[in-house]
């Protein structure tokens, strides 16, 4: 099979009409998974007398004025501080529920995003990276469920033609994160020799539980070279993923990178959070390639200029 065609077949069942939709429903799922998993063990981290000391809290509540730590801090709540951060979980996992049912409702999307900033701290230190991505995804979940409210209708401006506009705003942030990321690591000598990735597989510290036992590569220093330098290299072009003669590629190598850290490293949530908000990348790539096709216009598919004259004529007498 040629490997347009396989990528094709890879991605079809990720092209939709609407995107978000799923992209809320699947973000609602690892999150939900995030937190049943932490519900054996918060409060014996975050609880009152659990193993994170006090100060920590304070500092937390400084850098998130919205979160169960500053709630605590502010109303002198910390003989509570066990029932609030149940609470929160409770509503937290209510939430993940009702956005999985309901993901076109911006009422159930507004909670979760809500939710999951209230509780957002109780996963930095014991789920590696997933908590910042989840929330700029839950983010851009947010502002596109706003499009399905009455008012948007009737100031003349489409649902359709507002989420594209979001999508698109979203593309763009995950493109500079990738792209930064890929520049920092390139100009780290750890990245440069192979030595990240062994220590990524040698160290147990942020790792989860793997699957296989990858320490007998050290035999082969070159190939933590590549590997090491395929990564910054596919992060680094990731911004090249808006063009269709690149997107393949670049998506399907990132999915399978992350595939692969959450293989051998273990970081299963971290993994799936990532790929996801690469396939919502590529569908809503191929959602604007083709109103690109049929307006003729970049502006017009991403929703910056109206599609006809008469979203004009309404939105000026609205």
């Amino acid at each position: 099979m040629p490997v347009s065609g396989l990528r094709s077949k890879l991605f079809s069942t990720i092209d939709s009409r609407e995107p978000f939709v799923w992209f809320v429903q699947l973000l609602a799922c690892v999150l939900l998974a995030c937190l049943v998993w932490l519900c054996r063990s918060f409060l014996e981290l975050f609880g009152a007398g659990g193993a994170i000391r006090q100060e920590i809290f304070l500092d937390i509540s400084n850098d998130a004025p919205f979160s169960a730590w500053a709630l605590i801090r502010y109303f002198h709540l910390g003989e509570h501080q066990d029932l609030i951060l149940k609470i929160s979980y409770a509503i937290a996992i209510l939430s993940c529920c009702l956005a999985f049912l309901r993901p076109k409702d911006w009422r159930c999307v507004t909670l979760l995003f809500f939710a999951f900033v209230f509780i957002k701290a109780t996963m930095m230190g014991a789920v590696y990276g997933m908590y910042e991505f989840i929330h700029i995804g839950l983010f851009y979940c947010m502002i596109w469920s706003f499009t399905t409210i009455g008012w948007v209708c009737r100031k003349g401006i489409s649902g359709d033609r507002m989420a594209r506009l979001v999508g698109f705003a979203f593309q763009i942030h995950l493109a500079i994160a990738y792209c930064s990321s890929g520049l920092a690591k390139g100009i780290g000598t750890q990245w440069q020799n192979g030595e990240a990735l062994w220590r990524s597989i040698y160290r147990s510290d942020s790792a989860g539980t793997r699957l296989f036992d990858f320490s007998f590569v050290h035999n082969w220093p070159w190939l933590l070279q590549i590997g090491c330098l395929s990564v910054v290299a596919f992060e680094f072009i990731y911004p090249l993923a808006f063009y269709r003669r690149f997107r393949g590629v670049i998506v399907s190598g990132l999915i399978a990178m992350h595939l692969g850290i959450m293989i051998g490293f273990g970081l299963w949530l971290f993994g799936a959070t990532m790929i996801i908000l690469n396939m919502f990348f590529y569908a809503q790539a191929r959602r604007l390639d083709a109103q690109k096709d049929a307006d003729g216009s970049l502006w017009k598919a991403i929703g910056l200029v109206a599609c006809n004259d008469r979203e004009l004529v309404d939105a000026s007498t609205a």
